[in-house]
């Protein structure tokens, strides 16, 4: 087996017979327990997941809408409206002169507080795009990506809260 320099884990050759490429741990760095535990959360846990979810929904965008305007990426001066529900759900509609914005309801989006005013979002739109960026109230730019199961793409750009 090969290990990375300066990492913790060894990664088994891909021509070896049975490996797949995964990391293992070395036994002298193990933790005491199950040799090979489930590292899916058990029904307890749940409800604690649960609650994490429900607190990145409680951040500064719950019940906003934003009007991003794309300087960098794949949209660039393409401007789009996203509004995040309280209860977790984001609505999204590109902005055209002369037409109200006619909204697609997507999946959920999170929301973490990195630093003051600094917040990372995230979201999966229906088109299979996921959007992640971070926001910066202080002086109203983003910074981010965008990606599905095969493209990535930086993005950045600005963006404004409108009134309610």
């Amino acid at each position: 087996m090969s290990r990375a320099m300066g990492s913790p884990y060894y990664w088994p050759k891909r021509d070896q017979p049975g490996r797949s490429g995964q990391p293992s741990i070395p036994p002298d760095r193990q933790a005491p327990g199950p040799a090979h535990s489930d590292p899916r959360p058990s029904r307890g846990s749940l409800s604690k997941s649960n609650q994490v979810v429900q607190s990145l929904r409680l951040s500064r965008l719950a019940g906003r809408t934003f009007r991003l305007t794309w300087t960098g990426g794949p949209t660039a001066s393409a401007t789009h409206e996203h509004v995040f529900h309280t209860d977790g759900a984001v609505s999204y509609a590109q902005v055209e002169p002369g037409r109200p914005p006619q909204c697609t309801t997507a999946g959920q989006y999170g929301a973490y507080e990195l630093a003051e005013d600094i917040y990372l979002v995230s979201c999966l739109g229906a088109s299979g795009y996921s959007l992640t960026v971070a926001m910066n109230f202080k002086d109203q730019r983003l910074h981010g990506f965008a990606a599905d199961a095969t493209q990535w793409y930086p993005v950045q750009g600005r963006f404004e809260e409108l009134p309610k």
